[in-house]
């Protein structure tokens, strides 16, 4: 299990990543050790992503049966947590930051549970029946900052230009909608 003060240190430096600074990863613990502990995340968020299964039943209005939405959904759920490090896997050779992808697999997966916590007002929200104007609203600005967020991860863990941090955030974005498109549609 992670200890409390990995738990504090790690977010913190996550944290720090996503207010653009870079001695974030200062903070995370970018050994191999760490990066296969950063995994553990999946099942100690698991919890807080259960509303988020809850709310895109209730946007897409599914008639699927429970047991069909459950399995679909937390299989992506289990999917998004080794897609991406899969990929840079074969894609840091490419680059030749070989050395940074331990760093790389911390600060990504240790992001995961920063941008849950700041996604979790938004179903809130929908629950207890605000706008759904204001919930786009919000939503898109999130979108915003999750996208800042991962470039933010690529520039400093992989210490990669802004260019082509941007590259890698866009190709992360495609594989996440892919992955997101894919999940609805076997739940129809």
């Amino acid at each position: 299990m992670l200890t409390a003060r990995e738990i504090a240190n790690n977010s913190y430096g996550a944290w720090r990543l996503l207010l653009a600074d870079p001695r974030g990863m200062e903070w995370l613990d970018r050994t191999p050790s760490g990066a296969w502990r950063s995994f553990r995340l999946a099942f100690l968020i698991l919890p807080l992503y259960l509303p988020f299964i809850w709310l895109d039943i209730d946007l897409t209005g599914t008639q699927a049966p429970l047991l069909q939405i459950l399995f679909v959904e937390l299989s992506s759920y289990a999917i998004s947590w080794c897609l991406l490090p899969l990929a840079m896997l074969y894609l840091v050779p490419l680059i030749q930051r070989e050395k940074e992808f331990v760093g790389f697999i911390v600060a990504y997966n240790w992001s995961t549970l920063v941008l849950i916590l700041l996604a979790l007002p938004i179903v809130l929200l929908v629950a207890i029946g605000v706008s759904m104007d204001f919930v786009v609203l919000l939503q898109l600005i999130l979108d915003g900052l999750v996208l800042f967020y991962g470039w933010n991860i690529f520039r400093f863990a992989l210490r990669l230009s802004p260019l082509a941090a941007a590259a890698f955030e866009l190709g992360d974005f495609v594989l996440s909608v892919a992955l997101n498109q894919l999940t609805d549609a076997l739940m129809r």
